[in-house]
C-alpha cells in the first residue's frame, strides 16, 4: 500500500510540473534553432537537455504514439529504424557506428514535435533566421578579411571559401532553404514596411553569399528551390510566375558569373569536368568520382537490389569497386560515402530501404498544415531533399539534415498546450535566451 501511495503521489506531482517541463523545452528549441547555424556546442547542449526533459516528463509510450501519428514524423523515424534493423547484415562495424550516429538526426522530430506549442513556432523560426543572418555576417567578414579565418575541411572557412562552420555543400543547402522561405514570407505576409525592407535585403545578401562560397550544390539548389516557390505561389498564374522568376534567375546567375571569382571558377571547372566525363570517360575530378561511383557500382546494386549489403557496408564496397574498375582514380581510402543518398540507400538497404527513404519527401509533399505557408515550406524542404540527395548524402551529421528535421518539426500541425505559460517576447525574455545560449555553450 505504501509503494502504491508513493507511486500515485509521484504521478499527481508529475501532472503539476509537466507544463513547466514543456515550457522549458519550447524555450530550449528556440535556442537550438538559433544556435544550429553558428554555435555547435550550444546546439548539442540544448538537444541533450531537451532529450532529458522528454524522459523526465514520463508517459513515454503515450507521447511516442501520439507523435508518431504524424506521417512526416513517422517517415523520418521509419528510415532511422531501417538503419537499426539492417545492422543484422553489417560487417563494417566501424562505419556502421558512424552511420547510426548520423541517422540519429532523424529522431529529432520525434522529440521536437512532442513538445512544440504552436505559439512558439514564429519565435523558433525567427531564431533560426537570426542565426542564419549572423552566420551570413560571419561569412562576409571572412570573405572581406574582417573576421579571422575559421578553417575547416581544407581551405573552407577562408576568404576563398567563406563558410563559417559547415561544409560548403551543406552550407549552400542552408542558405538556399533560408532565402526561399524568406522570399515566401515576403509574398505571403503583410509585414510592416521596415520588415519587408529587411526581408528583401536579407534575401539579396543571402543570394550573394551563396555565390561567393565554393559549394556548387548551393548554386543548383538556389535555382531549383526558387523555381519550386514560383510554382507553389503562382500555381494559378503560372505564366506570371515564369515571367517574373526566370529573368531574375538569369540575371542572378549572370551577375554571379561576372562578379564572383569563386562562382566563375567553379562553373568553368564544372563544365570542364562534365566534358571530360562524357567525352573522354575521364573521372578524375570531384564530379567525376560521383559519376564513377554510379557507373562502377551498378553491378553491386543489381546483385544486392533487394536487401542491400547492411548498414555501413557501402563504403568499403564502393572503394573496392573503384579501385578495381577505375585504378586511374588512385587509392580512394579517404572516400567517406558514395556522394548520393539514393545509391547510399540502395547499397545498404536495397529497394525497400530506398522506398522508405523516398517516403520522407513524399509525406512532406502530401502533408497539409494549418497554413499555406507551412504547407508550401514542407514542399520546398522535400524538393531540397530530392535535389540534394543526387549530389551528396542527406543522412550525415552536417547541416542539410539538421536544417530539414528542425524546420519540418515546425511546419507540421501543432496545438496550444494546456497550462503552458506562454508570454510574448519581452526584453527579459531576450536576456534569458542570451544567458541560456552562453551557459549552454560552456556546458
Amino acid at each position: 500500500m505504501t509503494i502504491s501511495r508513493y507511486y500515485n503521489n509521484l504521478l499527481s506531482r508529475r501532472e503539476t510540473f509537466t507544463p513547466t517541463l514543456e515550457l522549458w523545452a519550447n524555450h530550449l528549441i528556440v535556442i537550438f534553432a538559433f544556435s544550429m547555424p553558428i554555435i555547435i556546442s550550444t546546439r548539442r547542449s540544448a538537444l541533450f537537455i531537451i532529450a532529458l526533459l522528454f524522459l523526465i516528463r514520463g508517459n513515454l509510450i503515450q507521447n511516442l504514439r501520439a507523435t508518431l501519428r504524424n506521417p512526416v514524423v513517422f517517415a523520418f523515424t521509419a528510415y532511422f529504424l531501417v538503419h537499426i534493423i539492417w545492422l543484422l547484415g553489417t560487417d563494417d562495424w566501424t562505419n556502421a557506428k558512424k552511420t547510426i550516429h548520423d541517422a540519429m538526426f532523424l529522431l529529432y522530430p520525434l522529440l521536437f514535435v512532442s513538445f512544440i506549442d504552436k505559439r512558439f513556432i514564429p519565435r523558433m523560426l525567427g531564431a533560426f533566421f537570426l542565426g542564419m543572418f549572423i552566420s551570413e555576417l560571419l561569412s562576409y567578414g571572412i570573405f572581406f578579411e574582417i573576421v579571422p579565418p575559421m578553417p575547416h575541411d581544407g581551405y573552407q572557412g577562408t576568404p576563398a571559401d567563406p563558410t563559417p562552420i559547415y561544409h560548403h555543400t551543406h552550407y549552400g543547402f542552408m542558405l538556399a532553404v533560408t532565402l526561399t522561405l524568406i522570399l515566401q514570407r515576403f509574398f505571403l505576409h503583410h509585414d510592416s514596411g521596415y520588415m519587408r525592407f529587411f526581408l528583401l535585403v536579407f534575401f539579396i545578401t543571402a543570394s550573394i553569399n551563396i555565390f561567393i562560397t565554393a559549394g556548387r550544390t548551393g548554386y543548383v539548389l538556389y535555382g531549383i528551390l526558387l523555381l519550386t516557390l514560383m510554382l507553389l505561389h503562382f500555381r494559378k498564374k503560372i505564366a506570371l510566375g515564369v515571367a517574373i522568376f526566370l529573368p531574375l534567375l538569369f540575371v542572378a546567375f549572370t551577375l554571379a558569373y561576372q562578379f564572383s571569382d569563386t562562382f566563375h571558377q567553379r562553373s568553368n571547372k564544372t563544365i570542364t569536368s562534365l566534358e571530360r566525363i562524357f567525352v573522354d570517360q575521364d573521372y578524375r575530378s570531384s564530379l567525376g568520382i560521383r559519376a564513377a561511383i554510379l557507373v562502377h557500382n551498378a553491378d553491386v546494386v543489381k546483385q544486392h537490389w533487394l536487401l542491400g549489403l547492411g548498414t555501413g557496408d557501402q563504403r568499403k564496397t564502393v572503394i573496392s569497386e573503384l579501385n578495381e574498375s577505375a585504378p586511374e582514380l588512385g587509392k580512394l581510402s579517404n572516400l567517406q560515402h558514395p556522394h548520393n543518398e539514393y545509391i547510399n540507400a540502395l547499397l545498404q538497404f536495397g529497394i525497400l530501404g530506398l522506398i522508405i527513404f523516398l517516403n520522407i519527401p513524399l509525406q512532406m509533399f502530401r502533408y497539409t498544415s494549418e497554413t499555406i505557408e507551412s504547407t508550401n515550406a514542407l514542399k520546398i524542404l522535400a524538393t531540397g531533399i530530392l535535389a540534394f540527395s543526387i549530389i551528396d548524402i542527406f543522412i550525415i551529421g552536417l547541416a542539410a539534415i539538421l536544417t530539414t528535421v528542425t524546420l519540418a518539426s515546425l511546419f507540421v500541425r501543432h496545438s496550444k498546450r494546456p497550462d503552458l505559460a506562454f508570454q510574448p517576447i519581452q526584453w527579459s525574455t531576450l536576456t534569458g535566451y542570451l544567458l541560456g545560449i552562453i551557459a549552454l555553450y560552456f556546458v
